[in-house]
């Protein structure tokens, strides 16, 4: 797979909180293409339903957008896919052993029960002996430290003096910048992929990730330099500085010929004379030593970076052709408003609005036109300057030449974009067979009105559902009847029979239960739902989330949190809060104990389930012990 594909991926995954595209569609890697297939268009289909929920609004726009991305790694490039997903998942296990194997190695001794402990802790994470012995391999030759007794490492890996090379892993210079690093990794990723050997692409991947960890940390990468060094003598160390660079060795100290006394010969003394009878050995030939002047700025050679500029030019470069010119700004038409939209409509027009987003950089100028007269649009042009307009759309019944008929409003740019909106409207109103069917059963109903009236009254059927939070799906049978937090129906249910009652809310669990309405009375039916159950994740510190945000976010909701309790005075609600980086919460669990009963800190949980939360610039925000103020009866 493209390693800009899983990028892409990645991000999104860490948005809605899930570690596979598996996990996040529910489905098992053996699964049937067929039930991939009906899967994804499942989501695909809601996904198209929300893109006007700010609150999914981001998720839903990624999943159209990338429908065929998410096809093809599900489908035609599964197996690559799944060798990635085992690599995460064995990159993210070792980084949360990693504490706790540094922890054991503090104080720089490796003893065997110390190395069990590490193993036990690795089986948790569902990690094998080889893959934590070989992390722990690593480790210790990082920091340092030495096994005391016989070790199971010592004997199934290899020593510490197996170093390997990150650099050469990577192919590039120990002075390399972080943009090169980068560029590398991502070539060895692409390159790595195209291998059939899956065994020799997970060895290769995992490599290249642990030199990745190391090289992009400075800590850990001015550990491993000193290790680099030790490993590879006669290279010269990352970040030597040839302008700083002394020559010893052969080199003889400078001296001046015209000041400097000659040598005095060594006096010795006459048994050491007398001992001399044998003539010494010719002096050894040595090899010329390679004198190494110290550059300066007009004899040194000219490093990365652009040549110094030619003085007295007035800061031009003249006589290049090939010149490279700052790349154009670019305009990027997009269009959040629903793809297929359907009216229903009577007498009087209908008016609703389109939205055009300009997500790119530089001037979008265009113009929108529609195919059909009985369509009105308030412009026809866009404002080349708005990032952000709005065209109202008009659809007048009077003008259709039929009962129902399509028109396609498109939009295009003059960068040679284009974006299509399918309208489809159906006119509404009473026929002429319909009105004196109304008219006989308006006759019928008076006669059976007076028969009623003389023989005792009989009280109609009806249904009444009230949710609490509103749901976004209720059912009958498996038919949706509506959504909200109150339906009141008077047709549509079964009367005298048990029938199935389901109520669904994102986040929450389905609420289901077997209901019997009664003949001639108003059957009411109150629904709770509860959010789902969640576990808390793992802090991660890289990310804060802005408390006063938080509040102004919850204080929109303080009418509602104010129904959950008794009248009385303000009290402060006791909550740990994980927020992702969009916003979407991860996790909430509100402390019973700070509120005068269980039943009101639950009545809390689902209102702040609602709330809609600001994003930050992180991984994971998490915000314990949070005092939620909560003000009773405040509207």
């Amino acid at each position: 797979m493209d390693s800009r594909d899983l990028e892409q991926i990645e991000s999104f995954l860490g948005m809605v909180g899930k570690p596979s595209l598996f996990a996040y569609y529910d489905i098992r890697h053996e699964s049937s293409d067929a039930g991939v297939e009906a899967t994804v268009k499942k989501r695909r289909t809601w996904a198209q339903g929300q893109q006007a929920n700010p609150k999914f609004r981001t998720e839903a726009l990624w999943l159209i957008k990338n429908n065929t991305l998410i096809r093809r790694t599900l489908l035609q490039e599964r197996e690559s896919y799944l060798v990635h997903v085992g690599i995460s998942a064995e990159r993210q296990s070792l980084q949360k052993l990693e504490p706790f194997m540094r922890g054991t190695l503090a104080g720089g001794v490796l003893t065997p029960e110390a190395e069990q402990a590490i193993l036990d802790q690795g089986r948790k994470q569902g990690l094998s002996d080889a893959q934590v012995r070989g992390a722990l391999q690593r480790l210790v030759a990082e920091v340092g430290a030495h096994e005391n007794g016989p070790s199971p490492v010592a004997e199934s890996t290899p020593a510490a003096s197996s170093f390997k090379d990150y650099y050469a892993v990577l192919g590039i210079d120990p002075n390399a910048d972080q943009s090169t690093l980068e560029k590398a990794h991502r070539e060895k990723y692409r390159s790595a992929r195209n291998r059939r050997d899956k065994q020799l692409v997970s060895a290769l991947y995992a490599d290249l990730d642990e030199a990745w960890r190391i090289l992009t940390d400075p800590a850990r990468k001015a550990s491993y330099d000193a290790q680099w060094r030790a490993a590879t003598p006669g290279v010269l160390s990352p970040g030597t500085n040839l302008d700083e660079l002394k020559v010893t060795g052969f080199l003889p100290p400078p001296v001046n010929p015209e000041k400097a006394d000659p040598p005095k010969p060594p006096q010795q003394s006459a048994a050491a004379l007398s001992q001399a009878t044998k003539p010494e050995p010719p002096p050894i030939s040595m090899p010329k030593p390679l004198l190494i002047d110290t550059p300066t700025e007009e004899s040194a050679p000219p490093r990365r970076g652009p040549p110094p500029k030619p003085k007295g030019i007035g800061g031009r470069t003249l006589g290049l052709k090939n010149v490279r010119r700052p790349r154009r700004a670019t305009p990027r038409l997009a269009v959040p408003s629903p793809e297929i939209n359907f009216f229903a409509v009577w007498r009087k027009p209908q008016i609703f609005s389109v939205t055009i987003k300009n997500i790119g950089d530089g001037r979008m100028a265009g113009r929108v036109v529609v195919d059909r007269g009985w369509v009105r649009l308030s412009r026809t042009q866009l404002d080349p300057d708005a990032e952000q307009q709005e065209v109202e759309v008009t659809i007048n019944p009077k003008e259709l030449n039929s009962r129902r008929d399509t028109a396609l409003l498109t939009i295009v740019t003059e960068h040679g974009e284009r974006k299509t909106i399918t309208i489809n409207a159906e006119r509404k109103g009473l026929s002429l067979s319909i009105i004196l069917g109304g008219l006989v059963g308006l006759l019928g109903a008076c006669a059976l009105g007076a028969l009623l009236f003389l023989t005792g009254k009989a009280e109609p059927t009806s249904l009444v559902v009230l949710v609490e939070p509103m749901a976004d799906v209720v059912e009958i049978n498996g038919l949706r009847i509506g959504d909200g937090a109150m339906l009141v129906l008077d047709e549509g249910f079964p009367i005298g029979e048990p029938f199935t009652l389901s109520t669904r809310l994102q986040n929450f669990s389905t609420d289901e239960r077997q209901v019997v309405a009664n003949k001639g009375e108003r059957n009411q039916l109150r629904v709770v739902l509860n959010p789902e159950p969640k576990l808390r994740p793992e802090a991660e510190p890289d990310a804060e989330m802005n408390k006063e945000a938080l509040n102004q976010a919850i204080e929109l909701r303080s009418a509602r949190l104010g129904d959950c309790l008794a009248p009385g005075e303000p009290v402060f609600a006791i909550g740990d809060i994980a927020l992702g980086p969009t916003g979407k919460l991860l996790y909430l669990k509100i402390d019973p104990a700070s509120l005068p009963d269980a039943t009101q800190a639950a009545c809390v949980e689902r209102q702040l389930y609602l709330v809609d939360y600001p994003g930050h610039g992180g991984t994971l925000a998490i915000i314990d012990a949070h005092p939620i103020k909560i003000t009773p009866g405040v509207r």
